[in-house]
């Protein structure tokens, strides 16, 4: 694969420098004649891995929710397991009509779940059985009412 830095015309140097600031050696890339970038494409490799983000801990995965969602035509209903550390006591769930928002995860995080439709929310039920909540709504019909839109002058 070719150098990204020998294959057409680059920004000016001082472009560059108010995009990456001052993690460059600027006087090193000043004295770079657009020649071999090499030396370049290695710096600028090294520098964008140390500034990657550390890679989650496996901890992460086991405190959030994969929530399964089911539907009929009349209900929806919404199935996860509970991670690991959660307390049934401390779980709080809040629904509007196109997400699930559930508080009281360890840590105190918060996770929310997308419904694939609209339901009602005033009409959910959760129940919790052996590790597992469930939450099952009343859909809401799509709303296929057409309106005029009047355009105006």
């Amino acid at each position: 694969m070719g150098s990204f830095f020998n294959s057409g015309p680059l920004p000016s140097w001082s472009e560059i420098k108010r995009w990456l600031g001052d993690a460059i050696p600027w006087e090193m890339a000043e004295q770079w004649d657009g020649g071999d970038g090499e030396w370049l494409d290695k710096f600028m490799s090294k520098w964008m891995n140390d500034a990657q983000v550390p890679p989650v801990k496996s901890r992460d995965f086991e405190t959030s929710v994969r929530a399964k969602a089911g539907s009929d035509p009349y209900r929806l209903t919404v199935t996860f397991r509970l991670p690991k550390g959660a307390s049934a006591q401390r779980i709080r769930l809040y629904a509007n009509s196109e997400r699930l928002r559930i508080t009281g995860l360890p840590d105190g995080r918060t996770q929310l779940i997308r419904f694939p439709g609209r339901v009602f929310p005033e009409s959910g039920r959760a129940t919790i059985r052996g590790g597992r909540l469930r939450a099952n709504f009343r859909r809401r019909p799509a709303e296929d009412e057409e309106v005029e839109l009047f355009i105006r002058p």
